[in-house]
């Protein structure tokens, strides 16, 4: 496929695939972002990942034109480099930094912002300040550091563009070493 740009799509969880019979929201809106992006561009090599505690003994390794592989922590980064684009759930903690943390400076970060973590994860303790807040600072460095790297964020509605353009501004505000473009949710550099 000489040409061809390579795509990495990761989920924790599996996808819609035969031998699935259970499938979480993640994994159908990774599922959702490789079928959309396969029949738009049909020359794209994308790949979609999920975690290996998931793995089914005679798993689908295709499916509608679409490579589909597992991940643990240990291959995750490796996995990778090998990519032209990585599209992840920034959210997705540990993993989301260990694979950010050794992507090449050429690849692109494409962030799946769909859930809002800075709202959610603290308001799973909102009854006790304190373990809310101590929550929230726990995680910020796992949701930030993917942040300040990625290239393009998803996001699926205007409010949900806001929000992010105001964590994103929070964020490089205190670094200056982006600024945003309105027309694209793309950050340069």
């Amino acid at each position: 496929m000489q040409g061809s740009k390579r795509v990495l799509i990761v989920s924790h969880g599996p996808f819609p695939t035969p031998e699935q019979n259970r499938v979480e929201g993640g994994g159908l809106r990774c599922w959702g972002l490789a079928r959309g992006l396969k029949s738009n561009n049909p020359s794209l090599d994308v790949t979609v990942v999920h975690h290996d505690s998931y793995a089914k003994a005679n798993s689908t390794t295709e499916f509608e034109g679409i490579r589909i592989a597992t991940w643990n922590h240990e291959t995750i980064a490796a996995m990778a480099r090998a990519f032209d684009s990585v599209v992840i759930s920034y959210c997705m903690g540990e993993a989301a930094v260990r694979l950010i943390r050794d992507l090449l400076s050429h690849q692109q970060l494409i962030l799946d912002c769909y859930v809002p973590i800075f709202v959610e994860v603290p308001a799973r303790e909102s009854s006790d300040l304190l373990r809310e807040q101590a929550g929230y600072l726990r995680e910020f460095p796992s949701w930030t550091e993917p942040l300040r790297r990625g290239d393009f964020f998803l996001v699926a509605s205007t409010a949900q563009e806001r929000f992010y353009r105001g964590v994103l501004a929070a964020l490089e505000g205190i670094t200056g070493k982006k600024a945003v473009d309105s027309d694209a949710m793309n950050v340069k550099n």
